[in-house]
């Protein structure tokens, strides 16, 4: 025997022992009377297998201690049932039940035992029929404090159940989403459901910056500036800090924003009276404010609560993204049986839309022949290499050409960068960011056409365009993002409070986030323009007209890129413009109506089933991505490159990296010791987050499998039931042969 053999038997055994004696606990004398039935149909047996069979009697004996008591609170408390729960998992469910053939203690352990049927996946009338039992056997009353206790834990519970029926009417968009699984099922809602947890991740982060609003925030301009910048004027020192200040702030003066047309373009390109909100870096101050509890600093606030925003966000991503571990692992063992999942498991059970659920029952049978023609191919692809060899060439051609796509949208970003409108100030402001929201469009489009050329399945096709999609919007990105530097991190000269040579603005940080604020508005303005004005005529027409070529999916990877492109650029900009999440979050509650306008009535559902689980942890894991993308600038520039010397709370400082350096030595020495002990080593804080996140995926891993092991264990139980049973039946069987034969053994004698 192999080493391998060996070692899958010692498990096996182990897997049977730990499960004990509960395989053999039940008897199943064999009915005599089933034989007869037995010999006309041998299938019969297996519907009279205790797995196959619904009873109230199970394994579990009731214990009366108070530690048993507590035991079955804990697994009430912790019990939770899936929506999806299958045929299978819900007969292992009626198993376990416990057996009623025993006195109940008392009323409460009673109640605990109908709450545990109401929270079992069984049928209502198996339900009805056990909680009657229940009722009827005798049970004693408590008394006294334990009578109190009872009551009181009763009430909490109904409360619970009550607030848990009732807490979708406050649930922001909780009706929406049910509406459009019943239209769309839940592949196309995950999509909303996405939508939604950016919405709640931007809204925390604009209550983290609340504070640095209400204390660092400069007040409106006072004469007090005027005569700081007449007095840098007369001695003409425009290069200190405070002069460098005034000026900014005297080329900036404002005042209470009046309804007009410089209103209109302010709030469009963010500058104008925008530009001295609390929305933008430049109108933070430096230094200490007085506050309830003390000395409040800004600079030190400031990025606290960057450094704070981007922690929970990085502890929420991951949080997500391991969902999608644990749901690969429970479902590892399913791999093999692909057509009886689609077929038993495939129907979306929230539909109530006739022409929907049509809809879905094509999509599951275009489904079944995808994977019969993917097992087909792949068949084919291990002895046909002619074909792979004639396939390879395509695709290098086709690789080419996105790889010259890619090239000519970064030059047409570069050319736009020079041109400007003189003539028309919101046109100068729009051109370079409207350039790249049609170039994503475009290029995309032309993306999405020519992967139909390389020969990939369905579903390979979705992914290649959603990474060469992704590559396209981070390489504009990035180009856009270098020319900035290089026009902000041009030297000065002694005499200049920002470069004249290459134009930097006074205060580049406020530039810098008014660029991505036009970006995020163009972006938007664009989604809204096509979804009304370009794809509902063509909706219009194809439901008119009947025309093949004018139909529309709605393609799910490019509405979540397009989610994941608005949040990523939120990431860069949130250093700049802190409230730029509250913009975000404006603009996501617009876009869910967009989108859901878009798939309700310009576009038919996916013609392919679409798992909503898996859509939504593949792309928050490119949203993971992204976020790790983002914070490459952000750190370069709090490390590298000088603040402005005319706004913001870092104002003075060769780089944000200083203040950190300033703050570390005013710690206290056992703490600086420390860390000084704990960063000797090179790139310690990078191996350390590596190693948390390893720790942490093989913390989620071990959790599945525990959870696969109960699960097992269970289905372990049924067949130890099951071959209990068969056993009776065989002995059953062999002494109605032996009876037989005796009785033709007597005839002969006689």
């Amino acid at each position: 025997m192999s080493g391998g053999e060996r070692k899958k038997r010692i498990t096996q055994e182990q897997a049977w022992e730990e499960a004990g004696s509960e395989f053999y606990q039940e008897s199943y004398p064999g009915a005599l009377e089933d034989l007869e039935v037995l010999k006309r149909d041998p299938n019969h047996l297996k519907t009279l297998l205790p797995s196959k069979q619904n009873r109230g009697a199970a394994t579990n004996r009731r214990v009366h201690e108070t530690k048993a008591t507590m035991k079955c609170k804990t697994r009430y408390q912790t019990m939770t049932v899936r929506k999806g729960t299958t045929g299978a998992n819900a007969e292992i469910q009626v198993s376990l039940l416990p057996d009623l053939s025993e006195n109940l203690a008392n009323e409460e352990s009673t109640w605990e035992e109908i709450m545990k049927i109401k929270a079992t996946p069984i049928h209502m009338s198996q339900k009805k029929e056990l909680k009657l039992k229940l009722q009827s056997a005798e049970t004693f009353r408590l008394q006294g404090l334990k009578q109190f206790k009872w009551q009181r834990r009763k009430l909490w519970q109904k409360c619970k159940a009550h607030f848990r029926e009732n807490q979708s009417k406050w649930r922001l968009w909780e009706g929406s989403l049910s509406s459009l699984e019943a239209y769309t099922g839940t592949g196309v809602s995950s999509l909303f459901r996405f939508t939604k947890w950016l919405l709640c991740v931007n809204m925390f982060t604009v209550l983290l910056m609340y504070p640095n609003y209400l204390l660092g925030t400069k007040k409106q301009y006072n004469s007090s500036q005027q005569v700081m910048w007449d007095l840098c004027d007369d001695h003409n020192d425009t290069t200190s800090i405070e002069c460098c200040a005034a000026t900014y702030e005297n080329s900036s003066r404002w005042a209470s924003p009046e309804i007009d047309l410089d209103t209109a373009v302010g709030l469009l390109t963010g500058a104008g009276w925008l530009e001295w909100t609390a929305f933008f870096y430049g109108t933070y101050a430096r230094g200490n404010m007085k506050a309830i509890l003390g000395d409040y600093n800004v600079s030190i606030g400031y990025l606290v609560s960057n450094f704070l925003f981007f922690l929970i966000t990085f502890i929420l991503i991951c949080k997500n993204v391991t969902k999608t571990v644990r749901h690969k692992i429970m479902e590892r063992e399913n791999g093999n049986y692909l057509y009886s999942n689609l077929i038993f498991g495939g129907w979306d059970y929230c539909l109530q839309n006739e022409i929907n659920a049509k809809m879905r029952q094509k999509a599951i049978f275009t489904q079944l022949k995808h994977l019969l023609d993917l097992e087909l191919s792949q068949s084919r692809g291990h002895r046909d290499k002619d074909n792979n060899l004639r396939v390879m060439p395509i695709r290098l051609f086709i690789n080419v050409i996105v790889l010259a796509l890619l090239v000519t949208s970064g030059y047409i970003v570069t050319l736009m960068l020079h041109v400007t409108y003189p003539w028309h100030i919101l046109l100068s402001e729009y051109s370079v960011p409207l350039t790249i929201a049609l170039l994503n469009r475009i290029v995309g489009f032309i993306f999405e056409k020519i992967t139909l050329i390389e020969n990939y399945n369905y579903f390979n096709v979705l992914r290649v365009t959603a990474l060469r999609c992704l590559i396209l919007r981070l390489t504009n990105l990035t180009v856009f993002m270098f020319s900035l530097y290089s026009r902000l991190n041009c030297p000065r000269k002694y005499n200049e409070c920002a470069s004249a040579a290459c134009n930097t603005p006074l205060c580049w940080e406020s530039y810098v986030g008014q660029q991505i604020y036009k970006l995020i508005i163009s972006d938007v303005l664009l989604q809204v323009f096509l979804t009304f004005f370009l794809h509902f005529p063509r909706s219009f027409l194809y439901k008119h007209l009947h025309c093949s070529s004018l139909r529309q999916e709605f393609l799910l990877f490019q509405h979540y890129l397009d989610l994941v492109y608005l949040q990523l650029l939120g990431f860069l900009g949130i250093f700049y413009a802190p409230f730029l999440p509250l913009l975000l979050c404006l603009l996501l509650f617009i876009l869910f109506y967009v989108k859901k306008f878009a798939c309700i009535y310009n576009c038919v559902p996916p013609l392919r089933v679409h798992y909503g689980f898996r859509c939504s942890a593949h792309f928050m894991s490119i949203l993971f991505l992204c976020y790790v993308l983002s914070l490459l600038p952000i750190t370069y520039s709090i490390l590298y490159i000088m603040p402005s010397r005319s706004c913001g709370p870092f104002k003075g400082l060769l780089s944000v990296a200083h203040l950190i350096k300033d703050t570390y030595t005013q710690l206290p020495v056992w703490i600086t010791s420390s860390i000084t002990h704990m960063f000797n080593t090179p790139y310690f804080l990078l191996i350390s987050i590596i190693l948390l996140l390893v720790l942490y995926y093989y913390h989620n891993v071990s959790v599945t499998n525990r959870e696969m092991v109960q699960i097992l264990k269970k289905q372990l139980i049924l067949e130890g039931q099951d071959k209990q049973f068969l056993l009776d039946r065989l002995s059953a069987f062999i002494k109605q042969q032996q009876d037989k034969q005796k009785a033709a053994m007597a005839r002969s004698v006689n």
